[in-house]
Protein backbone atom coordinates (compact mmCIF):
# COMPACT_ATOMS: atom_id res chain seq x y z
CA UNK A 1 0.00 0.00 0.00
CA UNK A 2 1.14 3.34 -1.03
CA UNK A 3 2.10 5.82 1.69
CA UNK A 4 -0.75 8.02 0.45
CA UNK A 5 -3.02 5.60 0.84
CA UNK A 6 -1.77 5.03 4.37
CA UNK A 7 -2.04 8.19 5.42
CA UNK A 8 -5.50 8.24 4.07
CA UNK A 9 -6.53 5.32 5.58
CA UNK A 10 -5.16 6.77 9.28
CA UNK A 11 -6.64 9.71 8.81
CA UNK A 12 -10.35 8.03 8.45
CA UNK A 13 -9.63 5.84 11.14
CA UNK A 14 -8.73 9.07 13.40
CA UNK A 15 -11.94 10.67 11.89
CA UNK A 16 -13.81 7.54 12.95
CA UNK A 17 -11.96 7.11 16.25
CA UNK A 18 -12.93 11.15 17.19
CA UNK A 19 -16.82 11.04 16.31
CA UNK A 20 -16.76 7.85 18.23
CA UNK A 21 -15.61 10.29 21.13
CA UNK A 22 -17.47 12.71 20.38
CA UNK A 23 -20.54 10.61 20.50
CA UNK A 24 -19.62 9.02 23.72
CA UNK A 25 -18.77 12.71 24.93
CA UNK A 26 -21.92 13.95 23.56
CA UNK A 27 -24.24 11.31 25.56
CA UNK A 28 -22.60 11.75 28.69
CA UNK A 29 -22.75 15.61 28.04
CA UNK A 30 -26.50 14.69 27.51
CA UNK A 31 -26.31 12.62 30.69
CA UNK A 32 -25.22 15.05 32.64
CA UNK A 33 -27.35 17.78 31.53
CA UNK A 34 -30.42 16.03 32.09
CA UNK A 35 -29.45 15.14 35.66
CA UNK A 36 -28.03 19.07 36.03
CA UNK A 37 -31.72 19.86 34.90
CA UNK A 38 -33.13 17.08 37.26
CA UNK A 39 -31.28 18.55 40.01
CA UNK A 40 -31.94 22.15 39.04
CA UNK A 41 -35.71 21.35 39.46
CA UNK A 42 -35.57 19.05 42.44
CA UNK A 43 -33.17 22.76 44.04
CA UNK A 44 -35.55 25.24 42.79
CA UNK A 45 -38.92 22.99 43.65
CA UNK A 46 -37.70 22.75 47.12
CA UNK A 47 -36.40 26.71 47.21
CA UNK A 48 -39.97 27.05 46.30
CA UNK A 49 -41.26 24.98 49.41
CA UNK A 50 -38.89 26.21 51.82
CA UNK A 51 -40.05 29.86 50.34
CA UNK A 52 -43.78 28.49 50.72
CA UNK A 53 -43.21 27.37 54.51
CA UNK A 54 -41.09 30.79 55.49
CA UNK A 55 -43.70 32.55 53.64
CA UNK A 56 -46.49 30.91 55.33
CA UNK A 57 -44.65 31.16 58.64
CA UNK A 58 -44.20 34.95 57.96
CA UNK A 59 -47.48 35.21 56.94
CA UNK A 60 -48.59 33.60 60.11
CA UNK A 61 -46.19 35.56 62.29
CA UNK A 62 -47.82 39.23 60.48
CA UNK A 63 -51.11 37.51 61.22
CA UNK A 64 -50.57 36.93 64.95
CA UNK A 65 -48.42 40.28 65.11
CA UNK A 66 -51.38 42.05 63.77
CA UNK A 67 -53.25 40.50 65.90
CA UNK A 68 -51.71 41.34 69.09
CA UNK A 69 -51.38 44.83 67.81
CA UNK A 70 -55.39 44.57 67.01
CA UNK A 71 -55.41 43.53 70.33
CA UNK A 72 -53.33 45.81 71.99
CA UNK A 73 -54.52 48.51 70.28
CA UNK A 74 -58.42 47.46 71.67
CA UNK A 75 -57.20 46.84 75.11
CA UNK A 76 -55.53 50.42 74.88
CA UNK A 77 -58.92 51.96 74.17
CA UNK A 78 -60.91 49.89 76.58
CA UNK A 79 -58.99 51.11 79.20
CA UNK A 80 -58.68 54.55 77.83
CA UNK A 81 -62.74 54.34 78.09
CA UNK A 82 -63.10 52.94 81.36
CA UNK A 83 -60.33 55.49 82.67
CA UNK A 84 -62.79 58.47 81.27
CA UNK A 85 -65.98 56.67 82.88
CA UNK A 86 -64.30 56.74 85.75
CA UNK A 87 -63.02 60.10 85.56
CA UNK A 88 -66.76 61.24 84.78
CA UNK A 89 -67.95 59.38 87.15
CA UNK A 90 -65.64 60.47 89.81
CA UNK A 91 -66.01 64.61 88.71
CA UNK A 92 -69.83 63.78 88.69
CA UNK A 93 -69.41 62.45 92.25
CA UNK A 94 -67.20 65.65 93.65
CA UNK A 95 -69.74 67.67 92.26
CA UNK A 96 -72.72 66.27 94.04
CA UNK A 97 -70.69 65.67 97.35
CA UNK A 98 -69.48 69.67 96.88
CA UNK A 99 -73.40 70.14 96.70
CA UNK A 100 -74.33 68.18 99.83
CA UNK A 101 -71.20 69.79 101.96
CA UNK A 102 -73.22 73.25 100.90
CA UNK A 103 -75.96 72.27 102.22
CA UNK A 104 -74.24 71.26 105.11
CA UNK A 105 -72.47 74.68 105.10
CA UNK A 106 -76.35 76.30 105.34
CA UNK A 107 -77.07 74.41 108.14
CA UNK A 108 -73.74 75.20 110.18
CA UNK A 109 -75.52 78.84 109.58
CA UNK A 110 -78.68 77.94 110.43
CA UNK A 111 -80.11 78.73 107.53
CA UNK A 112 -82.35 75.48 107.08
CA UNK A 113 -85.15 75.65 109.18
CA UNK A 114 -85.76 72.03 109.14
CA UNK A 115 -82.52 71.63 110.48
CA UNK A 116 -82.02 72.14 114.22
CA UNK A 117 -77.93 73.09 114.23
CA UNK A 118 -77.81 73.61 117.76
CA UNK A 119 -79.60 69.65 118.14
CA UNK A 120 -77.08 68.15 116.04
CA UNK A 121 -73.74 69.40 118.02
CA UNK A 122 -75.89 68.26 120.84
CA UNK A 123 -76.09 65.05 119.33
CA UNK A 124 -72.31 65.26 118.48
CA UNK A 125 -70.80 65.84 121.51
CA UNK A 126 -72.79 63.41 123.39
CA UNK A 127 -71.10 60.44 121.36
CA UNK A 128 -67.82 61.98 121.34
CA UNK A 129 -68.21 61.84 125.47
CA UNK A 130 -69.81 58.46 125.49
CA UNK A 131 -66.82 57.24 122.67
CA UNK A 132 -63.88 58.85 125.07
CA UNK A 133 -65.84 57.67 128.35
CA UNK A 134 -64.28 59.94 130.77
CA UNK A 135 -65.77 62.09 133.46
CA UNK A 136 -63.91 65.10 131.91
CA UNK A 137 -63.66 66.23 128.59
CA UNK A 138 -63.24 69.09 126.13
CA UNK A 139 -64.90 70.33 122.51
CA UNK A 140 -64.36 72.62 120.40
CA UNK A 141 -65.57 73.46 116.68
CA UNK A 142 -65.68 76.33 114.56
CA UNK A 143 -64.84 80.01 115.61
CA UNK A 144 -68.57 81.03 115.01
CA UNK A 145 -70.02 78.12 117.03
CA UNK A 146 -68.23 79.33 120.57
CA UNK A 147 -71.56 80.24 122.25
CA UNK A 148 -73.74 77.09 121.41
CA UNK A 149 -71.13 75.28 121.85
CA UNK A 150 -71.16 76.82 125.57
CA UNK A 151 -74.79 75.75 125.82
CA UNK A 152 -73.81 72.45 124.33
CA UNK A 153 -71.40 72.02 127.21
CA UNK A 154 -73.59 72.81 129.66
CA UNK A 155 -76.59 71.07 129.29
CA UNK A 156 -74.60 67.73 128.25
CA UNK A 157 -72.54 68.11 131.63
CA UNK A 158 -75.66 67.83 133.98
CA UNK A 159 -77.63 65.61 131.07
CA UNK A 160 -74.46 63.29 131.12
CA UNK A 161 -73.10 63.80 134.48
CA UNK A 162 -69.30 64.70 133.45
CA UNK A 163 -67.69 67.69 133.08
CA UNK A 164 -67.62 69.16 129.63
CA UNK A 165 -65.94 72.27 128.95
CA UNK A 166 -65.78 74.45 125.74
CA UNK A 167 -61.87 74.63 125.09
CA UNK A 168 -61.47 78.19 123.90
CA UNK A 169 -57.40 77.57 122.82
CA UNK A 170 -58.62 75.46 119.63
CA UNK A 171 -60.52 76.52 116.95
CA UNK A 172 -61.18 73.85 114.10
CA UNK A 173 -61.43 75.09 110.47
CA UNK A 174 -64.31 72.92 109.31
CA UNK A 175 -67.93 73.51 108.03
CA UNK A 176 -69.52 72.21 111.29
CA UNK A 177 -69.73 69.53 113.89
CA UNK A 178 -67.63 68.82 117.20
CA UNK A 179 -63.60 67.48 118.01
CA UNK A 180 -63.29 66.74 121.75
CA UNK A 181 -60.62 65.57 123.77
CA UNK A 182 -59.72 64.12 127.12
CA UNK A 183 -58.33 66.33 130.04
CA UNK A 184 -54.74 65.28 129.15
CA UNK A 185 -55.57 65.46 125.26
CA UNK A 186 -53.95 61.90 124.83
CA UNK A 187 -57.25 61.46 123.02
CA UNK A 188 -59.54 62.89 120.95
CA UNK A 189 -62.87 62.10 118.90
CA UNK A 190 -63.51 63.68 115.58
CA UNK A 191 -67.14 64.25 115.02
CA UNK A 192 -67.81 66.84 112.38
CA UNK A 193 -69.72 67.38 109.06
CA UNK A 194 -66.35 66.88 107.31
CA UNK A 195 -65.13 63.82 108.55
CA UNK A 196 -68.88 62.04 107.98
CA UNK A 197 -69.02 62.73 105.06
CA UNK A 198 -65.69 61.75 103.80
CA UNK A 199 -66.16 58.69 105.24
CA UNK A 200 -69.88 58.25 104.28
CA UNK A 201 -68.26 58.39 100.36
CA UNK A 202 -65.11 55.93 101.45
CA UNK A 203 -68.45 53.50 102.51
CA UNK A 204 -70.83 53.81 99.72
CA UNK A 205 -69.17 55.15 96.57
CA UNK A 206 -69.63 52.12 94.94
CA UNK A 207 -73.13 51.84 95.92
CA UNK A 208 -73.56 55.75 94.64
CA UNK A 209 -71.85 55.10 91.42
CA UNK A 210 -74.22 52.08 91.02
CA UNK A 211 -77.05 54.32 91.68
CA UNK A 212 -76.41 56.87 89.77
CA UNK A 213 -74.95 55.69 86.68
CA UNK A 214 -76.36 51.68 86.83
CA UNK A 215 -73.45 49.71 87.45
CA UNK A 216 -69.72 50.03 88.09
CA UNK A 217 -68.24 50.05 84.91
CA UNK A 218 -65.54 47.27 86.36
Amino acid sequence: MKKAEVEAVERKELEEMIESILEVSKRKADEIISQAKEEAERIIKEAERRANRIIEAKKKEIDRKVKDEIAKKSSAVEIKIKREILTMQKRYLDLLFEKVREQLALIAENKLPEWNYEEILMKYAREAAEALGTNKLYIWGKGKDLSVLRKVAERLSKEMNVDMQVDVTKQAFVIGGVIARDEGDTRRFYNTFDGRLVGYRERNEPKLIDLLFGGSDE
